[in-house]
């Protein structure tokens, strides 16, 4: 029960973010379309393995 304001703030502030989060993604893909965002998915991804294969 101590940690109560420390995981209410956490909460509270990942709630906060996600909707900034969200409201630009959907207004990028509105105006952009998905093909942008899906190979940027795709090389963020890809490096994401290969880092995971190098370091992990």
């Amino acid at each position: 029960s101590a940690d109560l304001p420390i995981i209410t703030v956490g909460f509270v502030a990942a709630f906060v973010s996600a909707l900034i989060v969200v409201r630009f993604l959907l207004d990028f893909v509105s105006r952009k379309g998905y093909s942008l965002f899906g190979w940027w998915r795709l090389v963020v991804g890809g490096l994401g393995l290969v880092a995971l294969m190098i370091w992990g």
